[in-house]
């Protein structure tokens, strides 16, 4: 896997270590598997957990993936 996604992947679970067990519950264990499997093991992640979302310097492909978390496991849609 690409350097750049890794590096999205570790920031993703950074993020996801601010977020509350009720939602990270709703995230299946295969995809956080996955993204466990997968962070990149060369880059630390340090930001601000009370800063919204809009202003953490994160990567474009970090956004990419919380938006798809929070589109596919945590949106409340009818069906």
């Amino acid at each position: 896997m690409n350097e750049k996604y890794k590096i999205a992947i570790s920031e993703t679970l950074y993020y996801l270590n601010g977020i509350c067990q009720d939602d990270i519950n709703k995230i299946p264990n295969s995809f956080m598997n996955f993204l466990k499997n997968n962070t990149s093991q060369n880059y630390k992640c340090e930001f601000d957990y009370t800063k919204p979302l809009n202003e953490l310097n994160l990567k474009t492909e970090t956004k990419g993936l919380i938006a798809m978390i929070c589109l596919n496991y945590w949106c409340e849609t009818e069906k």
